[in-house]
């Protein structure tokens, strides 16, 4: 199965598990979150080697370098030295995960891509459709689905609950790891949306089955009819 490698990235205070660090990004946005986490200490920066000792100190450009040229498996941590025990202490964590991109017949690579790193996310969500040749249930509008642009994530509590792939989406897609048009889910009992290009949450009447799925539509259609059966 083909993959595509996204990162992770935290500082020692949170876990992989916190918001923000929670998220597979991109090699480039990863990059940008470390810099951004190293702020304005532009020297006196360590990195783990991979026999476990700390590397000879370095500026945070070459830091930086470091993380251009990392191909281990191994999570490439950053540190610098206790003021009071002079020791160098862990700082920045980055981690490396390989995410399979699962088939999914008719669709976008933005489908696949985004159904992969979702399920990766959370692995016992529910996939409940991609493509599917229909109009909006109710209305002469076609659907997304029928141009095999959008899926359909189902909840699965206790993880995940239709909150939290929708809170895990829109941040995602917030911060530039996932490209998508909108997408329709729940939050705290209410069915909310998020859109490009801010993301931000409102309030939605879209149907009240948002509540237990989440809907994502990568490409917004807008109504119209596909010109074939059989999607991508």
């Amino acid at each position: 199965m083909a993959t595509t490698t996204r990162y992770r990235v935290r500082t020692a205070t949170k876990t992989f598990a916190s918001a923000g660090p929670d998220l597979l990004r991109t090699r480039a946005n990863a990059r940008r979150q470390l810099s951004t986490d190293m702020g304005q200490e532009h020297f006196g920066w360590y990195f783990r080697l991979e026999d476990g000792k700390w590397s000879d100190k370095v500026s945070k450009n070459d830091a930086l370098l470091r993380f251009d040229t990392w191909k281990s498996k191994l999570d490439l941590v950053f540190g610098r030295e206790d003021s009071k025990t002079k020791k160098v202490v862990p700082k920045i964590i980055t981690r490396r995960e390989d995410v399979s991109l699962i088939p999914t017949p008719d669709c976008s690579a933005k489908v696949i891509l985004g159904r992969s790193l979702i399920e990766h996310q959370y692995p016992r969500v529910q996939f409940a459709g991609g493509y599917v040749y229909k109009e909006i249930a109710g209305s002469s509008s076609w659907s997304d689905h029928a141009w095999g642009d959008a899926i359909d994530m189902t909840e699965n509590p206790p993880e995940p609950t239709n909150d939290e792939t929708f809170d895990w989406t829109t941040r995602m897609a917030a911060s530039g790891n996932m490209d998508y048009d909108y997408a329709l889910g729940s939050r705290k009992g209410r069915v909310v949306q998020s859109s490009a290009p801010d993301f931000k949450v409102v309030p939605s009447s879209a149907a009240s089955s948002h509540l237990w799925h989440v809907h994502i539509s990568f490409v917004d259609h807008h109504g119209q009819r596909p010109p074939h059966t059989g999607g991508h």
